[in-house]
């Protein structure tokens, strides 16, 4: 048997590593060791795209873009770490369009707060170039209306 201990074995300087024959219990380190890269790659990736609820904030500004959708401007940070922050788009192929600018109409007139949950951050070519992106609400996303 055979311990590594840096590029050292039994005090003497090695020049390559593919000589060497892996103890069982260096063979598993090296696998957990990949295989703990591996998660900790993966997670990083899920928390890349995790969605988050953005801050409750009252609409200041709702704006309907062309025939793309809507933006509701006010103070409700940046839920998606898009470029833009402080509003939220939704586009007109959502599934529930007219129910979420009818409640975030209602916001507006009543000074109530929204909190809107945003999963993407993608671009709204109309305001800006491509690489800008805006949080923007999916059809798996959630609307609250509250004080």
């Amino acid at each position: 048997m055979i311990y590594l201990s840096g590029r050292y074995v039994f005090g003497k300087q090695i020049q390559s590593l593919s000589n060497i024959k892996f103890t069982h219990n260096t063979a598993w380190f090296y696998s957990m060791l990949k295989f703990s890269t591996f998660m900790i790659l993966l997670s990083s990736i899920n928390l890349a795209y995790a969605g988050g609820w953005a801050t409750p904030a009252v609409p200041t500004h709702i704006e309907i873009e062309r025939g793309g959708g809507f933006f509701v401007l006010g103070a409700f940070g940046n839920a998606g770490n898009c470029t833009k922050s402080n509003s939220f788009y939704v586009k007109v192929d959502h599934p529930q369009y007219d129910k979420i600018y009818s409640t975030v109409l209602a916001a507006y007139m009543a000074g109530k707060k929204v909190k809107p949950y945003i999963h993407s951050c993608l671009p709204v070519t109309w305001h800006s170039v491509s690489s800008v992106t805006y949080n923007t609400m999916t059809k798996s996303g959630a609307l609250y209306i509250h004080d």
